[in-house]
């Protein structure tokens, strides 16, 4: 709970691969006077990845529930991960439904940790609008949500190696942003509190 001796913000950045999430909040981090110890960030993607080369219960869930042996001189191959990945189309939400639970704990437990050792706090939450985004809004109160939007200006110049048929297809895809994140807020008729919605 907030309180006069405990103030701070939480933002969630989110949207699609490669809309620009990074991008934003590295240009938050330039605006930022070098001497400001009282903003953080956390990618839930690096989260995950930590978790697959250092978290004991993600080893055992491959190895065990899915009979998948992955590491290699305690290494993880990640040859083998996406090979696994694209034998079936449903191994990729068997690995999410796993993996995104433990991130979004280490989230929690990172915000626990913040407001133990901070009188003020802001912290920026970026994570990928196709994974976690249900259970992310679900469990934590945002001050706002911030939705990274593609630009078509952008396309011709992020993805040039694609002909023009290619590029209208995956034009497709990238606007639909907005329209995934208010048909997914309608209907799985998530409860959570946030202050506002910014389109970016």
């Amino acid at each position: 709970m907030k309180s006069a001796k405990n103030s701070y913000q939480i933002f969630l950045v989110t949207g699609n691969v490669g809309v620009g999430k990074t991008h934003y909040l590295k240009s938050i981090i330039k605006l930022l006077p070098n001497k400001i110890s009282n903003v953080f960030f956390i990618n839930c993607d690096e989260i995950a990845k930590e978790l697959y080369l250092k978290n004991s219960k993600v080893k055992n869930f491959f190895e065990n529930n899915l009979k998948l042996s992955l590491w290699k001189n305690n290494k993880l191959d990640y040859y083998l991960l996406l090979k696994f990945i694209l034998e079936n189309k449903n191994n990729i939400q068997l690995i999410e439904n796993f993996i995104w639970p433990l991130v979004i704990e280490k989230v929690n437990q990172e915000i626990l940790l913040l407001k133990k050792n901070f009188i003020f706090f802001s912290l920026y939450i970026e994570v990928n609008m196709r994974f976690c985004l249900s259970e992310m809004l679900s469990l934590i109160s945002f001050d706002k949500i911030i939705l990274c939007v593609n630009k078509k200006q952008n396309l011709s110049e992020k993805f040039s190696v694609l002909n023009d048929h290619e590029k209208t297809e995956l034009l497709k895809i990238l606007s639909t942003d907005a329209d995934f994140f208010k048909k997914t807020l309608s209907e799985r008729k998530i409860n959570f509190k946030v202050k506002e919605i910014e389109f970016i």
